[in-house]
């Protein structure tokens, strides 16, 4: 799964939403978030993506500073239309290397 490097920003990550069988979700209208926790820490973070081809699923976040801590989290990919939860992805493993020091 995803592997950064700590300090980095402004990376986006984009994302197609499938179901098991392979075919894409259409996400028009719904609001997709990317939750993860820091394994160590446990502190939690939020962050909600943008809609890119969204009858194919296709969706991205921007990640920013607030996942830019060395280390290991857990994530998962929320799907919700209004007001009403639909689904979520698969729980993955993300990897945030510490930067090189020269």
């Amino acid at each position: 799964m995803p592997t950064w490097k700590a300090g980095n920003k402004g990376i986006n990550w984009q994302v197609t939403c499938k179901r098991v069988n392979g075919t894409a979700i259409n996400v028009t209208g719904y609001t997709v978030k990317l939750q993860v926790e820091n394994l160590s820490t446990g502190t939690e973070i939020e962050v909600t993506g943008s809609l890119v081809d969204a009858v194919n699923g296709v969706v991205s976040f921007l990640i920013d500073t607030t996942i830019a801590t060395a280390g290991e989290y857990m994530g998962e990919i929320q799907l919700s239309s209004g007001s009403t939860y639909v689904e979520d992805s698969f729980t993955f493993n993300w990897s945030v290397q510490p930067q090189v020091k020269t």
